[in-house]
């Protein structure tokens, strides 16, 4: 097999998990959050408050789409913003 069938099969194989994990979770109309915001959700729950920047540097995304997904946090009440002294 070449790198690139073993690439497509995990990540099938990836997708079919994250499918699957959806299905089971419980309430899922009352957190109404999507896997991204989730994660974002849990690494501010392991590591505290931080800044949007040092997020999509860690989670390897860009800082738009973090402070987009920060902003659905805090309408939702999940999280407070506050400024970066």
């Amino acid at each position: 097999m070449m790198k690139e069938d073993l690439l497509e099969t995990i990540e099938l194989e990836m997708a079919i998990l994250g499918r699957r994990l959806t299905s089971v979770t419980p309430n899922k109309a009352q957190t109404n959050l999507d896997r991204a915001t989730y994660l974002l959700l849990l690494k501010l729950f392991v590591q505290g408050s931080i800044g949007v920047k040092v997020l999509a540097n860690e989670l390897q995304l860009d800082m738009s789409t973090v402070s987009r997904q920060a902003a659905t946090l805090e309408h939702k009440g999940y999280v407070n913003k506050i400024p970066d002294p």
